[in-house]
């Protein structure tokens, strides 16, 4: 009984372990502080990451350090489609309502018609989301932080919504701003996977424009003609 005790302990001992990170244990991660945060923050539903779960995130939010919020979504961005024209890099229009736009870009959105009734907004994931349930949890994390500091409220689509968000993995980060009528969609493709890129592209859903648009925008902003890149 000894001997067999001793040698499975010596086993036991030899054996090669894949290794499991709770969210108090992430383990050195390349990429960018937002990111990180998400992977703290979202941890799938047993508490644990393997590492075929920090491979999976690496490859749906290839970033550098030093990359920001709005340069990850000008990357995702680069592919998109002709059949929707993106606005300022992030925000869709069909093409037969682009024109329809112009001039009407405060930071938040004037036309009443686009306001989500009671400032609630139903939503749906779809099929491309699956089971991922570490990016559906990203996503309603983001939706947690809009509800928690605005009056703006996410619940799942009924049979009985015919306006709602449908979001998806599509071809690059962005969204339709405000409540545009019908089935509306946020694409968070390849490299959207960003606690900061979710928040910025619900903001467009909920009907903001970009802030720079804002009427006092020479107010607040300062332009430093040094930091220009010169192709830009």
């Amino acid at each position: 009984m000894w001997s067999f005790m001793v040698a499975f302990l010596l086993v036991v001992a030899s054996a090669e372990f894949v290794p499991e990170y709770t969210t108090e244990s992430i383990p050195e991660y390349p990429n960018s502080t937002d990111e990180l945060r998400t992977i703290s923050t979202n941890a799938p539903e047993d508490g644990n990451f393997t590492l075929n779960n920090l491979t999976s995130e690496e490859n749906t939010a290839n970033t550098t350090s030093n990359q920001t919020a709005f340069e990850l979504i000008m990357e995702a961005n680069s592919d998109v489609g002709e059949d929707i024209e993106v606005h300022e890099f992030d925000m869709r229009f069909p093409m037969a309502q682009s024109d329809a736009v112009e001039g009407q870009e405060d930071a938040p959105i004037r036309d009443r018609s686009a306001l989500w009734p009671g400032g609630v907004i139903p939503y749906e994931f779809g099929n491309t989301i699956g089971g991922q349930r570490w990016f559906k949890k990203l996503i309603t994390g983001a939706m947690s932080e809009w509800e928690a500091k605005t009056c703006i409220k996410f619940r799942r689509k009924t049979v009985y919504d015919r306006n709602y968000v449908h979001i998806h993995i599509g071809n690059g980060c962005n969204s339709d701003v405000g409540m545009v009528g019908g089935r509306q969609t946020i694409s968070l493709g390849n490299g959207c996977a960003h606690h900061s890129v979710v928040l910025h592209e619900l903001g467009h859903v909920v009907g903001f424009w970009h802030e720079q648009n804002r009427p006092d925008r020479d107010s607040y902003v300062r332009i430093v003609t040094k930091n220009i890149i010169p192709s830009k």
